[in-house]
């Protein structure tokens, strides 16, 4: 059994009811009650070892004197007919606490109880210790190992962003030396020993790409989860590296809210910036107002430079000068290079990280960082008219972001537009903010031309986008889909639910998530079938789960989760045709490709930098390398996340 049991919270709610009693002043005694959400602040304030969890409300309680008053029996509480408060009576009135703000959750039983704990106290979830294709290591095993590499390894402390890297040549022939082992005969136990004891100076070559901010950012969530779940201070340590990373992300393009898609320190072994100026031309030579690549430029003397007014031919062949443009001011990365054209890909990211250490971090540097992500992010972003404006005063290729737009559905574009706005909202307190998400986006107030946009209109709400036109599966049997649309979609409904406290609104949402994402029309390839854990935990925690728990799909996700190898280095894994046959009825949505009819389960996946994110329809083949190593954080993601919400016990 491993869901968390009613009687933890009673102490604890209890004790934080008789608080509101012994805090509240009369001349408030008849409002509302507005909490702040930070229940640590109340829980170091409360000694929890003087009750006895009984909330019959019969028992006698004790609490320490405060503001003059002693409390010494415990308020009536109830819970609101509709289950979104608890209710405590003072005197003859009953002061409402809002289940959701303080648990995400619901009241049950006299207690505000977080949503993704069952109701029937008798579920439990599965260890799925018995899968057929589980290795041989507990989840938290595999955890631990990849947790030390991502310290070790895939986060330099001077770069703070996540990369896929290469060993040395000679590193397992040295380490099998320097251990008596013969490098022709070592063990898998061999080989995971030899990837803890790297470091470094171990490293042949970092891989950054176009994602890095995107796969950040999954990171940086999976140690806020950690750190929500154990306190460990190594979790806080790697939020504020990688965290800060994504920050300095944001300032090295000397743009207001824009972000690079990645940087290179070339002061690091293992990153370099190409010297052949050719290279910074983009593929295809594009010229210097066109959009339809990605361009890397460098910062020197402290402003920006990029290469052109030339002719490209290939990466060895070109002519042109380098061009200083007007963003200067950055000699803190003299030297560096970036890639500009940044995607909503990044930015579902950043977004999703920013509001999860804002939301579960009691760290205040933490939290400084996050809210100033999440202001300079979306002033801007509402100053441009939900668009992505790049160093070159051009919006990005992928960064039209209003409903309209060619780049995607109004409903797709819906939902990442409301997640990210009202996380600012959230983490900021600027009604600004919150009044462009309610009655910009949202039309609460009636009918608002908030956007100049080509065909945005005063009347239709973005909630109507979402529930109308998301359009995540395209094409017959979804075939045409693009799974980056689906990954992000789902990042940015987690935390649009969690920040999210008006009940109908979040009941909408809810519904969008069943009905639209999770499922679709008895699609086959909806998600629910995708053997996806990222995608089934985020929606087992913020589902309507008063009547009932879906045990099914968080049991699937934990199978997954132990198939999943224990080290992310290149390996064999081939799929032939005749094992998994593509549809020749089903191609992608680039024509190239077609899609087979049952989706990869992770022991047939060959290991990538986040195996979630991908379609997993196409049939993988790899061949091992041990010197190659992928980064963790897909596998670390869906963990913590897992044991966050109690879906993973500590022994699976």
């Amino acid at each position: 059994m491993n869901s968390f049991r009613l009687s933890f919270f009673l102490p604890f709610v209890a004790l934080l009811a008789m608080l509101i009693v012994a805090c509240s002043s009369d001349e408030d005694s008849d409002g509302d009650y507005s909490p702040d959400g930070d229940t640590d602040v109340i829980e170091e304030e409360i000694d929890a070892d003087s009750v006895d969890g009984d909330s019959s409300g019969d028992a006698d309680w004790e609490l320490s004197e405060q503001d003059g008053d002693l409390v010494e029996e415990t308020p009536e509480l109830r819970c609101s007919a509709d289950s979104r408060y608890l209710e405590v009576k003072e005197g003859e009135n009953w002061r409402q606490i809002d289940c959701w703000e303080n648990a995400a959750g619901y009241c049950r039983q006299n207690v505000c109880v977080p949503n993704w704990i069952p109701a029937d106290e008798s579920v439990a979830f599965s260890s799925c210790s018995d899968d057929p294709h589980a290795v041989p290591y507990t989840l938290a095993e595999k955890a631990a190992h990849m947790d030390k590499l991502m310290e070790n390894l895939h986060v330099h402390p001077d770069h703070g962003l996540v990369a896929p890297l290469l060993l040395e040549d000679d590193y397992y022939g040295n380490w099998a030396a320097a251990n008596g082992k013969v490098l022709e005969s070592m063990s898998e136990a061999d080989y995971l020993a030899a990837e803890e004891a790297a470091g470094f100076d171990d490293v042949k070559e970092y891989y950054p790409g176009a994602n890095d901010g995107l796969f950040t950012s999954i990171y940086v969530a999976s140690q806020v989860f950690r750190y929500a779940a154990t306190h460990e201070r190594q979790a806080l340590d790697n939020i504020k590296l990688t965290l800060g990373g994504t920050y300095r992300q944001l300032l090295i393009t000397g743009t207001p809210g824009t972000y690079t898609r990645m940087y290179i320190n070339p002061g690091i072994k293992g990153f370099s910036c190409p010297e052949n100026p050719c290279n910074y031309w983009p593929d295809h030579g594009r010229d210097d107002v066109d959009k339809n690549d990605d361009r890397l430029v460098r910062v020197e003397n402290g402003c920006i430079q990029h290469f052109g007014n030339g002719e490209y031919v290939s990466d060895s062949e070109c002519t042109g000068e380098w061009i200083t443009e007007e963003t200067c001011g950055l000699d803190e990365f003299n030297g560096y290079c970036w890639l500009d054209n940044v995607s909503k890909d990044e930015y579902t990211g950043h977004m999703m990280a920013a509001a999860l250490a804002y939301k579960l971090v009691d760290d205040p540097e933490v939290r400084a960082i996050a809210s100033d992500i999440l202001d300079r992010v979306i002033e801007n972003f509402i100053a441009n008219d939900l668009s992505f404006v790049d160093h070159d005063g051009e919006i990005t290729e992928h960064g039209e972001m209003w409903a309209y737009t060619n780049d995607g559905y109004p409903g797709f574009h819906a939902v990442l537009d409301l997640s990210w706005i009202l996380a600012g909202a959230v983490a900021t307190g600027r009604e600004d903010f919150m009044e462009y998400y309610e009655n910009c986006l949202l039309k609460e107030g009636g009918p608002l031309q908030c956007s100049q946009r080509l065909l945005e209109d005063a009347d239709t709400s973005y909630m109507k986008h979402l529930e109308e036109a998301l359009l995540l599966y395209v094409g017959k049997n979804a075939c045409g889909s693009n799974w980056n649309n689906i990954s992000m979609a789902f990042i940015s409904m987690f935390h649009l639910l969690w920040n999210e406290t008006d009940p109908e609104r979040r009941a909408r949402y809810q519904a969008v998530l069943e009905d639209h994402m999770i499922r679709e029309n008895g699609n086959f390839r909806d998600v629910i079938r995708q053997k996806n854990a990222m995608y089934n935990f985020i929606y087992a925690s913020l589902r309507d789960n008063r009547n009932g728990m879906n045990v099914e799909v968080v049991n699937d996700a934990i199978c997954q989760l132990q198939q999943f190898p224990i080290s992310k280095a290149d390996t064999d894994i081939s799929n032939t045709q005749e094992e998994r046959p593509a549809n020749p009825d089903c191609p992608d949505r680039s024509g190239s490709a077609y899609l087979a009819d049952t989706p990869q389960e992770i022991w047939q996946r060959c290991p990538q930098t986040n195996v979630w994110w991908s379609c997993p329809y196409y049939w993988d083949n790899c061949s091992r390398n041990p010197q190659k190593l992928h980064p963790g954080s897909d596998y670390l993601f869906t963990y913590w996340m897992g044991r966050y919400f109690n879906f993973i016990g500590e022994d699976f």
